[in-house]
């Protein structure tokens, strides 16, 4: 009777799926190459509370997962801004910066979860301390697709596949808007 209650709940789990959290460890150091070659600029970064808490809940095979997204958004810009610039500070309003700063506002995240691939828009207005705007951008990341993999795996390789790709396509973002932020500032 046990092996059959056993059984029966292994199917069930299969059959129905289950619900999970998507939980990221923590970032510990950006690219050597940004640090290697930090830039002498003063850089603000604004990114909106409720931008931060921003969450998406996507199916794939029998699962359903939930992840925060925006959590890591901000933890990449706070890890990566501060490793390529000498100035960096995190402000709390989209106000005009004080001088020489620039300041970076993420105003949009768009974050899907297609074929165990993470494809994240963010939408970024930056501003001259004297207020007028330097550029408005979209940039966008695909992370590497693990579809097969997680297949195969199941659940706990489906997570570690969603944060890996999740990663791979925030780092392609923000290593863009490095890029274009030393060219506005002439570093």
């Amino acid at each position: 009777m046990k092996t059959l209650l056993r059984k029966l709940a292994c199917v069930s789990v299969l059959v129905l799926g289950c619900s999970h959290t998507v939980a990221f460890h923590p970032l510990t150091q950006a690219p050597q190459e940004l640090s290697a070659s930090k830039t002498n600029a003063s850089v603000r970064l604004y990114m909106p509370p409720e931008l931060q808490r921003a969450t998406n809940t996507f199916h794939a095979t029998m699962n359903t997962w939930t992840i925060g997204y925006g959590a890591r958004v901000h933890e990449f810009a706070t890890l990566y801004l501060p490793a390529a610039f000498s100035d960096f500070q995190e402000v709390q309003s989209p106000q005009k910066p004080e001088a020489p700063a620039v300041l970076v506002a993420i105003q949009d995240v768009h974050f899907l979860m297609e074929d165990q691939a993470a494809h994240i828009t963010m939408d970024v207005q930056t501003t001259s301390a004297s207020g007028a705007p330097l550029f408005t951008k979209e940039y966008r990341g695909d992370g590497w697709s693990g579809v097969g993999a997680a297949l195969g795996a199941g659940p706990f390789a489906q997570k570690g596949i969603t944060r890996s790709s999740t990663d791979e396509a925030l780092k392609q973002i923000f290593l863009n808007l490095i890029t274009d932020l030393r060219r506005e500032t002439g570093n």
